[in-house]
């Protein structure tokens, strides 16, 4: 129903929950480069609170994972800068493929 209406019913309301179905299917990932993911992941990491205390942002490669290392400066909260760097791993690994050959 469209419009102008008062608040919404139970029924309407359990009818706007929707199910997150991304995580059930493979999303085609993109490749980039190592030295891409870094410059990307340090201007992500720069968003949060305190992020302006982080100077460089490595990437640590592992056999078949890798892990973002963040290199920050004196006065840095680092409780924030662990989360996000953590945060911004995560959504990194879901959208990109890092191709370390290249």
């Amino acid at each position: 129903m469209f419009g102008v209406t008062s608040s919404p019913s139970d029924e309407e309301l359990s009818c706007l929950i929707l199910v997150d179905r991304r995580k059930d299917r493979d999303v085609p990932k993109t490749m980039i480069l190592a030295k891409d993911l870094e410059l990307l992941a340090l201007r992500e990491v720069r968003s949060f609170p305190s992020g302006e205390f982080v100077a460089r942002i490595e990437l640590e490669r592992s056999d078949p994972d890798w892990a973002l290392v963040a290199i920050a400066r004196d006065g840095a909260d680092l409780d924030r800068i662990q989360y996000a760097v953590t945060t911004t791993t995560n959504r990194l690994k879901e959208r990109y493929m890092v191709r370390f050959d290249w």
